[in-house]
């Protein structure tokens, strides 16, 4: 078989290496023996140095020199002793290869004699300094001339065995050995104090042991080289040992090679193993952080170091094993085909840890744990470009959940390209949750408190607590494009309650595009959730599918639908989009949405506030925006009889958030409303028909009693907005309504304009007109209200005021007052204004004609009475009122009265005359005088000019009267029985106002002819310029 000239040239080159080695062991010999006869014939040293020098460098190739002495001895053995010699290269003088303070070589005569050779005994070395250099371009110290060339041998060469011209033994004390490569930028040093090699026979094996000190740190080299010889083998056989001290460190190797200068047939079996890697590493590389050395226990590395036949080396049947039972266990075992290229990769892993949240913590502290964790896989291929087959990962996270990765890797390509399919499960939703959360740590942004928030609302912990969860997918891709082609994901189990996903990613890496997830869920809640006292939510339905186009895009939420159904057999359902935006933003969404329930009572408490139990419901309308700007609409709906219609918009990005509300409704009833103030907790604004007494409104209120105050204000500050509602009927009673109603709210900029409404005027003349306003710029806050309603029904007033049947008719009532202040107190305190009721052709019931008019047998015997007139006018200044006329007629019977209520000094002083008919005197009358402090008043007659039972009678019959149209006063009239003949002497009072009452009735037009009174009923709320008093200056 025909040589590779390769190795051909390599054989050559090795016997040149091995003739030179040979011709300076010769020519040391020679010397041996040139010094003695020199010293025989009386030699000259100078001659010799320079003879011996040029032979030894033509023969090496180097420059050899001899600086120093050369000295000869015969006894008592022959030898030769040099000093200063100097070792360099042709090519590259300095730094010098090598240098010797003194050589020192001494001939076995005996053994020469029988074995007719040259035989060397001993020879020493001592102050050896080898140096190695190679300059940044390239050219080394080590490089010699070619030497000169032996004639060739053409006799067939026998096994030489160990050389002869080696010497038994070679000692070596102080060798520095260093290497400098500029060009590859590498450089160690070593030292070696002392060393020695020896062969106790000829064909023996050599025998070597050196204590060497590298960076300051020892270690001791021991072992044989056995040449090839007929009887043993045609191998070089080697064994060694190197042993390190830091780090209890192992080097052993066996093995041999047909020839010391060709890796060819090299095989040789190694065992590395150390205790303590750790301080080995940080000693031989260096102090910095390895923070992995934490994982690493105990190692051992072995393997076979094989020689090719194309010269290279390669590791087969190799093994790694590491043991540290507390973080990590490695194995890995396999081929290195070719070990200078490593090309050629056959390697098994496989690793497990118990704790796989030990070693995440060294590269991110702030990572949480992680539990077993196993990985095996197959690496194929070179090291530069492998491929990783059969991956197996199963991470045994803790708190029930597991973790599986599978899949193939390939890097042949200079580019990943593979799958990785990915299996997660859970016994339960949040435990999968709180993984995930721990595990990221600080990086884990809001999902820990996001994490909280859902805890703390039961239909979050109905989703937190579905199991199991299984969640599958896979990673697959090339290069720079990288997909999640399938995911699913399923928690709970069908048809019960669970949440399912599924979808894909179509690049994952680098610029994540193409998302598409779809979402579906089903939850039956089994009790009350948070504000839901009386309703439960029975089911959720939703699903929505998710889509992203790229990294600019944050996606879009299409395909929505949900429903929910509540126990009382609510239903909200809805269907749209929403183009998400940045940071979990909204760019614009719509959403249609239908409502459906028996009552409005079950969807409050979705809101987690009160509604009267109106019903049925059904709404249906459709939103659409941003966050910051958003429309909707109410196509349709229905609340019990009420149809309702509308449009609105909310918007955020103005400086004050501004809402805009138009609602429009066929028809509303007044009992609706009082069922909305008595389902949110507040007291009644109209009462209702048959309550005798109303919340008392003479008890002085205190600075605790806020109702304008700042905190309760500020939205009109911080908000704006409008709220427009239009009525085709509003209902006071089932047979009395309002046509056209129309009313707006409108605030902004700290002022509440409203709310400010009319009505159109029906069939019967009924019209009402008013406007309101509260102005927090101003301090204290100023309140302004206007109304008038022309036509309105007296018996649903008295009906509300407790005495259905009362009376009838119709009345003009015109309110036109204004305050300022914080607390209620306050807000009567400065009441400024007035107010009229005018009310004609009405009846009244006879019981109340009866209690004004005095018969001795009664002539009433029908049950109404016809009603000329009642009027009553108040004024209001600085919070003191002012009847300035009171007057009630009622066929043969009137009423008048007038009088004074001081809110800020809490007195009371009301004077009213009843009038006596058919008694002794037609114009006899008797009047009753109301006076003393606000909460305990006095009431007393005055002079009558009898005083007899039957003006007693009179009289009681009057306070009754009083008793039942004032209820505050009820306390007093049931005190003033055990007093009549005591207040009867009481002496009268002196009063303009008093000699008024008790002179001669006055009738209803006259009363209405009064300026005053006529430039009230003429008051247009919202026309400027119809207020029936002349306003005061703003405060």
């Amino acid at each position: 078989m025909d040589r590779d000239p390769c190795a051909e040239r390599f054989d050559a080159g090795l016997k040149r290496s091995l003739l030179r080695l040979v011709i300076v062991v010769l020519i040391l010999i020679v010397m041996a023996g040139s010094g003695m006869a020199l010293w025989l014939t009386r030699y000259d040293s100078g001659q010799l140095r320079v003879q011996l020098t040029d032979v030894l460098s033509e023969s090496t190739g180097y420059r050899i020199r001899i600086g120093g002495p050369l000295k000869l001895r015969l006894f008592p053995l022959p030898g030769l002793k040099a000093s200063g010699v100097t070792l360099q290269s042709p090519k590259q003088p300095e730094p010098p290869l090598a240098t010797a303070d003194t050589v020192s070589i001494s001939i076995d005569w005996f053994k020469s004699v029988l074995q007719r050779d040259l035989v060397l005994g001993q020879a020493s070395l001592d102050g050896v300094r080898v140096e190695l250099v190679r300059d940044s371009e390239g050219v080394a110290n080590w490089s010699p001339n070619d030497p000169a060339q032996p004639p060739p041998d053409e006799t067939e060469p026998s096994d030489p065995g160990i050389p002869s011209f080696l010497p038994h033994s070679l000692k070596v004390t102080s060798l520095e050995f260093s290497f400098n490569d500029q060009l590859a930028g590498q450089k160690f040093d070593i030292r070696i104090p002392a060393g020695q090699i020896s062969h106790r026979s000829p064909g023996a094996s050599l025998e070597f042991q050196l204590d060497a000190l590298i960076r300051h740190e020892s270690l001791q080299v021991s072992g044989t080289l056995a040449w090839p010889s007929p009887k043993n083998s045609k191998l070089f056989q080697f064994a060694g040992n190197l042993e390190l001290s830091t780090g209890d460190a192992q080097l052993k190797v066996e093995g041999g090679s047909p020839r010391l200068n060709l890796i060819e047939g090299l095989n040789l079996r190694f065992d590395f193993s150390s205790s303590q890697p750790e301080t080995l590493i940080r000693r031989w590389i260096g102090p910095g952080s390895f923070p992995w050395l934490e994982l690493m226990g105990g190692f051992d590395l072995s393997g076979h170091l094989i020689g090719q036949p194309d010269g290279t080396l390669s590791i087969q049947d190799a093994t790694l094993q590491m043991d540290q039972p507390s973080s990590l266990r490695l194995a890995i075992s396999g081929n290195i085909h070719n070990l200078k290229t490593t090309r050629d990769l056959e390697l098994d892993i496989e690793a497990s840890t118990p704790a796989l949240s030990k070693a995440i913590r060294l590269i991110e502290p702030t990572l949480g744990p992680v539990g077993r964790t196993r990985l095996t896989a197959q690496i194929r291929g070179p090291a530069e470009a492998p491929k990783a087959q059969d991956i197996d990962v199963q991470i045994e996270a803790g708190q029930g959940v597991t973790v599986t990765l599978k899949g193939d890797l390939d890097h042949s390509q200079q580019e990943w390209d593979g799958g990785v399919d990915f299996t997660i499960k859970a016994t339960e939703t949040n435990r999968l949750v709180n993984f995930v959360a721990e595990l990221a740590g600080q990086r884990a942004g809001p999902l820990g408190p996001l994490r909280d928030q859902i805890n703390q609302i039961q239909i979050g912990q109905k989703f937190l607590t579905l199991k199991p969860l299984a969640v599958s997918g896979r990673l697959h891709g090339k290069g720079s494009n990288w997909q999640l082609s399938h995911f699913e994901g399923h928690a709970g189990t069908p048809p019960g309650d669970h949440l399912s996903a599924s979808g894909a990613i179509a690049s994952l890496w680098p610029e994540p595009s193409g998302y598409e997830f779809k979402a579906q869920t089903r939850i039956h809640v089994p009790g009350p959730l948070p504000g839901f006292a009386d309703n439960r939510i029975e089911e959720i339905h939703a699903q929505a599918t998710y889509r992203r186009k790229d990294s600019n895009d944050w996606g879009r939420v299409d395909d929505i639908a949900f429903e929910i159904t509540g126990e009382a057999g609510a239903h909200l359902k809805g269907k749209g989009s929403l183009t998400l935006a940045e940071r979990a933003g909204l760019d614009f969404g719509h959403l249609d949405l239908e409502m459906t329930a028996p009552s409005l009572h079950p969807l409050a408490r979705l809101g987690q506030f009160s509604l009267p139990d109106w019903g049925p419901v059904h709404l249906a309308g459709h939103v659409e925006g941003d966050l910051k700007r958003m429309n909707f609409a109410l196509h349709q709906g229905r609340i019990g009889d009420t149809h309702l219609t509308g449009l609105g918009s909310f918007d955020r990005a103005l400086p004050a958030p501004t809402v805009h509300l138009k609602l429009d409704a066929d028809a509303l009833h007044i009992k609706a409303l009082r069922e909305l103030t008595d389902a949110e907790g507040s007291q009644t604004v109209l009462p209702h028909a048959g309550k005798q007494e109303a919340a008392s409104s003479d008890a002085p209120s205190t600075d605790a009693d806020l109702l304008l105050d700042e905190p309760r204000l500020a939205w009109l500050k911080e908000t704006g907005g409008q709220v427009e509602l239009s009525v085709g009927e509003f209902f006071l009673e089932p047979h009395w309504s309002l046509k056209g109603l129309h009313v707006v709210l409108d605030w902004g900029n700290g002022m509440l304009r409203g709310p400010t409404g009319y009505s159109q005027k029906d069939a019967r003349g009924s019209q009402i007109d008013f406007k309101s306003s509260i102005d927090s710029r101003t301090s204290p806050p100023q309140l302004a209200l206007g109304f008038r309603g022309n036509a309105l029904p007296i018996a649903p007033l008295v009906k509300w005021l407790g005495y259905p049947g009362a009376a009838s008719g119709d009345f003009l009532l015109v309110i036109d007052l204004q305050s300022e202040g914080v607390t209620r107190s306050e807000l009567i305190s400065h009441l400024d204004g007035s107010l009229l009721l005018d009310a004609e052709k009405g009846t009244v019931a006879s019981e109340y004609v009866d209690q004004i008019s005095v018969d001795i047998i009664p002539t009433h015997q029908k049950a109404e009475v016809p009603m000329e007139c009642l009027i009553t006018y108040l004024t209001a200044d600085q919070g003191v009122l002012r009847s300035e006329a009171f007057l009630w007629k009622s066929g043969p019977a009137q009423l008048r009265g007038a009088g004074v209520v001081d809110w800020p000094k809490r007195k009371v002083d009301i004077v009213l005359r009843p009038h006596l008919k058919k008694f002794l005197a037609p114009k006899v009358t008797a009047a009753i005088r109301i006076k003393g402090p606000l909460d305990a008043p006095r009431i007393m007659p005055e002079p009558l000019q009898t005083a007899t039972d039957l003006v007693r009678g009179v009289l009681g019959r009057t306070l009754g009267l009083v008793s039942k149209v004032s209820p505050q006063l009820s306390k007093a009239v049931t005190q003033i029985g055990g007093e009549t003949d005591k207040v009867l002497s009481a002496s009268g009072i002196d009063n303009k106002l008093l000699l008024s009452l008790l002179a001669s009735p006055v009738d209803c037009q006259t009363l209405r002819s009064d300026q005053a009174i006529h430039q009230l009923s003429e008051y247009q709320p919202r026309k400027p310029g119809t207020q029936a008093l002349e306003r005061k200056p703003d405060r």
